[in-house]
């Protein structure tokens, strides 16, 4: 296995995430957590038990947590049932909880043509949870993580959706900007910032949690793998979003 996500360092412990080594079967996705002192190893999941695949990549993104200390992986191509009574979690975000060694999976979302996804080899987990400050509206706890198919989802963290006819349980799918999203986006002063392969810089206006339509910048940034935007801020203040050309 390959390790790529970001670590995530909680209250002591250090949760790493490893995926494929160049895509050759047979591999999982794992999530391991250690003792951020001794090392010593504490716990480990396995994205896809009783099938395959299910990297964790992130291409380089963290591993996310939000203030109730639960954890957000995001799991590329792989074998999913979870639907159908099964524990594989193939193209799936998933919430967990770490206590006592052991981790449970308290919630997903999975793309209703997660089918699709994982025959056209379009990973939904190319890019991390990125978990929202608290926002007005109906849904103030949120997160937007995307994919390969271009498209961002917008998610309540409290209720993620689970495996719904045409994505019903999402709060938001922001169509796709190009074809591919690779490392996520960033939200600085109430919007969303994207950067996708093959196009320009999207900022996203949130208003009650929703995101509106958004302004494109007039420089393309359109290099493989996009980059990822950054902001720096005095505040609320004098925002700049930063990113590197890759073409």
């Amino acid at each position: 296995p390959l390790q790529r996500p970001g670590l995530l360092l909680v209250n002591g412990t250090v949760f790493i995430g490893f995926g494929s080594h160049g895509d050759r079967d047979k591999y999982h996705g794992w999530l391991m957590a250690y003792d951020a002192t001794t090392l010593q190893q504490l716990g480990v999941f396995n994205t896809t038990p009783n099938g395959q695949r299910g990297a964790l990549w992130h291409s380089g993104g963290g591993i996310s947590v939000d203030a109730n200390g639960y954890i957000y992986i995001v799991v590329a191509n792989g074998t999913f049932d979870v639907n159908t009574g099964g524990v594989d979690y193939g193209d799936s975000v998933v919430k967990l909880q770490f206590q006592s060694g052991q981790f449970q999976v308290i919630d997903y979302f999975t793309p209703s043509n997660q089918a699709a996804l994982e025959e056209s080899d379009l990973d939904l987990g190319t890019s991390p949870a990125l978990i929202l400050p608290d926002q007005p509206g109906a849904f103030p706890h949120l997160l937007a993580t995307g994919g390969k198919d271009g498209r961002v989802w917008l998610l309540n963290r409290e209720n993620l959706g689970q495996y719904q006819t045409n994505d019903a349980g999402a709060v938001q799918v922001i169509p796709d900007g190009s074809d591919r999203l690779f490392g996520g986006g960033t939200y600085w002063n109430s919007n969303l910032y994207f950067q996708q392969v093959g196009d320009f810089l999207r900022q996203h206006p949130m208003e009650n949690g929703v995101a509106l339509a958004p302004t494109l910048s007039e420089a393309e940034y359109g290099g493989f793998p996009n980059p990822v935007p950054v902001v720096s801020a005095n505040g609320t203040s004098n925002g700049v979003v930063w990113m590197v050309q890759t073409s």
